[in-house]
């Protein structure tokens, strides 16, 4: 047990917890930003926002994870991964090393991870939970994301567990598929510590979302417009250098890109199904934004399909409005409607990835 590292880990995390409660711009302010204010996907079900019992829950599954790290050996090496799901494994490690051209070494998983820690951490790890719980019992008393702030004890847990598991096993680059998490600097700033060049691989979205503030050594874009998007926001960015990549899924688009010019006059919309979300009650990120971000696109889309009739159009469903015989009935209905007018085809067969199809539709 490094304690000096134990030690340099906890005065990161405290000085995150106050550098809300400062006016000053530097990397603890970014990082408590991302952390306190910034959408987690680990929070689910039913209006777990205001579940009042949100701090009792956490306090228990962190005081339980600290407590099973009694046995397992991740097995690393100076080029590994860290995933937050086990079922990521092979598809993330299949794409780096399609790009890398090398090995990978080990890969860390957030949620099955397992490792033999000494009693003294375990102790110490208890001592400042119970220490902190009056901080985060009153903050989520009056807070409206009584799940989020509360997961927070979680992910310091997590990350001191990772950050010392990726010291001893001597890793020397660790590449993240999953920095759109809110702790993504608390990782970035224990990694900066120990000397572990942190590489953070998005998903070929828009990085404004989940990517105001991040703390890396290394940010490789996956689709052309990130790095556009990257000037309005590298302000609250401590990144050394920046890479451009082909997106995670390229090796199973590959084989669906078209090569020879095409001659069909068709334009293909992959959908968010918006409208269904919508009807679900689910919300999207920016207050909804997301959802007029879509609906804008189809409103241009109509517009110019109706000023040229030359084109039809392929809608290429996503995967909810296809999930039952109903829902994809009342899409077909939708798009149809919304569309009349112009040449609406979908899917013979509604069960094929949308991916499979691109080569039916040259835009």
């Amino acid at each position: 047990m490094n304690l000096k590292r134990y030690f340099a880990f906890q005065s990161i995390f405290f000085k995150v917890l106050t550098a809300g409660f400062t006016d000053r711009d530097n990397v603890y302010s970014w990082s408590f930003q991302k952390l306190f204010h910034c959408h987690t996907f680990r929070v689910v079900g039913v209006n777990p926002e205001q579940d009042n019992w949100a701090f009792f829950r956490y306090f228990k599954r962190t005081l339980t994870f600290i407590l099973k790290q009694r046995k397992g050996a991740p097995s690393l090496g100076p080029l590994s991964v860290y995933i937050h799901k086990e079922r990521q494994r092979h598809v993330v490690v299949d794409y780096l090393e399609f790009v890398l051209k090398r090995d990978i070494q080990g890969v860390l998983c957030r949620d099955a991870i397992q490792v033999y820690m000494p009693v003294f951490w375990r102790i110490s790890m208890i001592i400042q939970l119970v220490l902190m719980s009056p901080f985060f019992l009153f903050l989520t008393f009056f807070s409206k994301r009584k799940s989020s702030l509360s997961l927070i004890m979680l992910q310091w847990a997590e990350n001191n567990l990772i950050a010392s598991v990726v010291a001893d096993s001597r890793v020397e680059e660790l590449f993240l598929f999953g920095g759109y998490e809110n702790d993504q600097c608390l990782t970035g700033l224990f990694l900066n510590y120990i000397d572990v060049k942190l590489l953070v691989v998005p998903s070929p979205n828009p990085i404004k979302n989940f990517y105001q503030q991040v703390v890396s050594h290394t940010f490789i874009f996956t689709s052309p417009f990130q790095e556009k998007e990257y000037l309005d926001i590298e302000a609250h960015w401590l990144v050394k250098e920046t890479y451009r990549w082909p997106m995670p899924e390229i090796k199973k688009l590959l084989p669906y890109v078209k090569v020879v010019e095409p001659t069909e006059k068709r334009i293909a919309f992959m959908s968010r199904g918006v409208w269904l979300r919508k009807l679900r009650g689910v919300h999207a990120q920016n207050n909804n934004k997301d959802f007029e971000y879509e609906e804008g696109c189809m409103k241009v889309l109509k517009d110019f399909l109706l000023q040229h009739p030359q084109y039809d159009l392929l809608i290429l469903p996503h995967p909810m409005e296809r999930t039952s015989d109903e829902f994809w009935q009342r899409t077909q209905s939708y798009y149809k409607e919304y569309f009349s007018g112009i040449a609406v085809s979908f899917p013979s067969d509604p069960s094929v990835k949308s991916y499979e199809l691109f080569d039916q539709a040259p835009l």
